[in-house]
C-alpha cells in the first residue's frame, strides 16, 4: 500500500510543473512571453503592414507568428494547446493575463519616462546652445585686457 501511495505521488509530481500546469503546457512565464510577442506582431501588422496594399496580411501574420514560435522554442500546436488549457482554467488564465497587463504597463511607463528624460535633455541642450550661440554681441562679455604673455 505504501508503495502505491509513493508511486501515485511521484506520477502526480511529474505530471505537474512548479506552477501547477501539466507537462506539455507552456509554463506561465513562457506563455506570457509568447503572448506578449504575438501582441507585438499584431501591433506591427495593424500599424505598418496594413498600410501596404500589396502585402497579404494573413500570410504576413502567419509568417511572423511562426517566427515568434521559433524564437520561443515552441510550436503553433503547443501554443494553441497551452492556450486551450489556460482558457479551461480561468483562475490560472487570469493570473497570466493580469501579470502580462502589469508587465505591459511597466514597459509603457519606462518608455514614457525615457522619452520625457530625453525630451528634457534635448530641451536643456537647446537652451544652452541658443544661449551660447545666439546672444547679441552687446550682451557677450568682453575679453579681459589682461594678457599674461605681455608681462
Amino acid at each position: 500500500m505504501r508503495n502505491v501511495v509513493i508511486i501515485s505521488f511521484a506520477i502526480l509530481f511529474n505530471a505537474c510543473s512548479s506552477d501547477g500546469v501539466p507537462k506539455g503546457v507552456l509554463q506561465r512565464e513562457r506563455m506570457q512571453k509568447v503572448v506578449y510577442d504575438l501582441i507585438r506582431v499584431d501591433e506591427f501588422i495593424n500599424n505598418f503592414v496594413s498600410r501596404d496594399s500589396s502585402v497579404d496580411i494573413k500570410k504576413k501574420r502567419s509568417s511572423l507568428y511562426e517566427q515568434v514560435f521559433k524564437v520561443n522554442n515552441t510550436s503553433r500546436k503547443e501554443f494553441y494547446s497551452s492556450y486551450q488549457y489556460y482558457q479551461q482554467h480561468p483562475d490560472i488564465q487570469k493570473g497570466l493575463f493580469d501579470s502580462l497587463y502589469e508587465s505591459l504597463n511597466r514597459k509603457k511607463v519606462e518608455r514614457d519616462s525615457a522619452k520625457s528624460v530625453k525630451a528634457a535633455i534635448v530641451s536643456f541642450i537647446a537652451e544652452i546652445f541658443s544661449t551660447l550661440c545666439f546672444t547679441s554681441s552687446a550682451t557677450r562679455s568682453k575679453p579681459s585686457a589682461f594678457n599674461p604673455l605681455s608681462t
